[in-house]
Formats: structure tokens, sequence, C-alpha cells
């Protein structure tokens, strides 16, 4: 009858081995692999943990990535004028250029729907706004987006 129970015994934490990846059961008690516990909750607090670095270095890795690659803009910010935009850096060719406009004193960004392509010319509607272009490139699934930096205020004569 003991060796029954130990045979169940021994079946039972066999099983309860495999339930827990990376311990084992070493002389009656449950060791694991550094980084791994017994613990269940105290697993998923390690992951989170793993988790939240990795997501860390995938944000360092993005700005780097911004860094290659920047949208420039090239042009007097006065009416009449061609701004032209342009992606440096290495990386997948522009698909698209989005420009903007932004009043003094407001907060959003208003796309400029009548521009399109690599070059804009001011109009009058652009007299004391900034503006700003928004490079999209992609390959595959991924999609990056890279503003220049703002210009303007946007005049009607020459400064």
């Amino acid at each position: 009858m003991a060796a029954l129970l130990g045979s169940l015994l021994a079946s039972g934490l066999a099983q309860a081995q495999g339930m827990v990846p990376g311990c084992q059961l070493v002389d009656g008690s449950l060791q694991c692999v550094p980084g791994l516990t017994a613990d269940p909750e105290q697993q998923i607090q390690i992951l989170r943990k793993q988790i939240s670095a990795d997501q860390g270095l995938e944000t360092v890795v993005n700005q780097q990535q911004a860094l290659v690659q920047q949208a420039l803009l090239a042009g007097p910010a006065l009416v009449g004028a061609v701004l032209s935009a342009s992606l440096t850096g290495s990386g997948a060719a522009p698909v698209d250029f989005h420009w903007y406009r932004i009043a003094p004193g407001q907060q959003s960004w208003q796309l400029i729907p009548e521009a399109r392509g690599a070059s804009y010319r001011l109009t009058m509607l652009d007299v004391g706004q900034q503006l700003m272009v928004v490079s999209v490139s992609g390959a595959g699934t991924t999609t990056v987006r890279q503003s220049s930096q703002p210009v303007g205020p946007v005049t009607q004569t020459p400064r």
C-alpha cells in the first residue's frame, strides 16, 4: 500500500513539475531556474517586468530610428514662395507628404487638404501661421511618420 501511495504521489509530483516550466522537484523541494518561481503570481510579476523592459528597449530603438530619418523643409516662409520637403537618412522612400498649418494661439495643427507632394506654394491663407510637413513612409506592415520642424510665421513680404 505504501508503495502504491508513493507511486501515486510521485506521479502527481511529476505532473506538477510539467505544470511549472523551468522548475523541477529535487530531493522533495521544488527548484526553479533563476528568474522563475513556483508561485504563479510571482511569475506573472516577473514576466510583466520583462515585458516592460522590452517595451522600453523598443522605445529606444524607435527613437534612434527617428534620429536616422528626418523630414526637412527648405524655402522661405513668404507668400508665393515654395517650400520643399525631403526625407533624410536611410530607410524607405516617402510614400506621401502631408502639409499642416497652425495659427498663433492654437494647439492643433490643421491639415492643408490641397497641399500634395513634396512641395507647397505658400498662399495668403498661410500668412501669420507656421507650417510643417509630415512624411509617411513604409515597408510591409511598418509605417514611419516623421514631422519637420515648423517654419514661419509666414509673411507677405521679406523681413
